[in-house]
C-alpha cells in the first residue's frame, strides 16, 4: 500500500502562505515596528512634510517621490528591527560581531534619512525659489 506524500503534512507552513496571511504578518509587523521610537519618528515626519510640501504647491510627482523614499526608510527600518532582535537573540553577551550588525543597520537607516531630507531641501529650496 502506497502513501501519497502529502505537502501540507510535510511542510505545515506551506498552509500559512496565502496571501490574506501575508497581510496580517505585515499588520504584526507593523504592530512591532510603531513600538519604536524611531518608526513613530518617521511616521510623525512623513505627514508632516506631506503637509509642508502640500502647503507650498509642489507638483504631485515630488509628493509621490517622498512617500516611496519615506516606504523605503519604513523597510530599512523594519529591517534594521529583525537585525536588532536576531542579534539580541543569538549574541547573549557583547560581541564585536553583534556591535557591527547592530551599527550597519543604523548606517542603512541613516543614509535614508539623509536622502529623504536632502529631497525635502531640495524641493522646498525650488518650490520657494519659483514664488
Amino acid at each position: 500500500m502506497s502513501r501519497r506524500w502529502n505537502a501540507r503534512a510535510a511542510y505545515p507552513l506551506i498552509e500559512r502562505l496565502d496571501p490574506r496571511s501575508a497581510f496580517g504578518y505585515a499588520a504584526t509587523g507593523e504592530r512591532h515596528l510603531w513600538q519604536e521610537t524611531a518608526f513613530r519618528h518617521i511616521a510623525a515626519a512623513c505627514l508632516m512634510y506631506l503637509l509642508l510640501l502640500t502647503h507650498f504647491g509642489v507638483n504631485g510627482m515630488d509628493v509621490v517621490l517622498l512617500i516611496v523614499l519615506f516606504f523605503c526608510l519604513v523597510a530599512v527600518e523594519a529591517l534594521n528591527r529583525a537585525i536588532k532582535s536576531i542579534v539580541d537573540h543569538l549574541a547573549h553577551d557583547w560581541q564585536v560581531s553583534a556591535r557591527d550588525a547592530w551599527d550597519l543597520g543604523l548606517l542603512a537607516a541613516m543614509c535614508l534619512l539623509c536622502a529623504n531630507a536632502a529631497f525635502i531641501a531640495a524641493d522646498l529650496a525650488g518650490s520657494l525659489a519659483e514664488k
